[in-house]
């Protein structure tokens, strides 16, 4: 089970949320970790930033074995989920901000 802690604050790691606050977490996933069930958010985009480990994203269908330093963008809307299968632990912040609902509808 991954724990949330706060994290350091990176700026670059944002997404833009003018209807709403934005919420940042740190996820340390176990080495084997199987995730959550997929999943959308429909009000709010998430951007999942690798700070170690080589965690495994699945969005809209497509899998992205995600490396330290890269970013992953998931729109409001589109199903997706993470893991670890790696053998090493992985940490990843998670920056998630709530969308205009006129971007919503869109």
């Amino acid at each position: 089970m991954p724990c949330s802690i706060p994290p350091q604050r990176d700026p670059d790691a944002a997404v833009p949320g003018p209807d709403g606050p934005e919420r940042v977490v740190e996820l340390r996933l176990p080495a084997g970790y199987a995730g959550p069930a997929m999943h959308v958010h429909p009000a709010y985009d998430e951007v999942f930033e690798i700070l170690e480990g080589m965690p495994t994203l699945i969005v809209g269908g497509e899998r992205h074995a995600v490396l330290p330093g890269e970013r992953v963008r998931v729109r409001a809307g589109v199903p997706h989920t993470f893991a670890n299968t790696a053998d090493l632990p992985a940490r990843v912040v998670v920056t998630a901000a709530r969308q205009p609902a006129r971007a919503r509808q869109a």
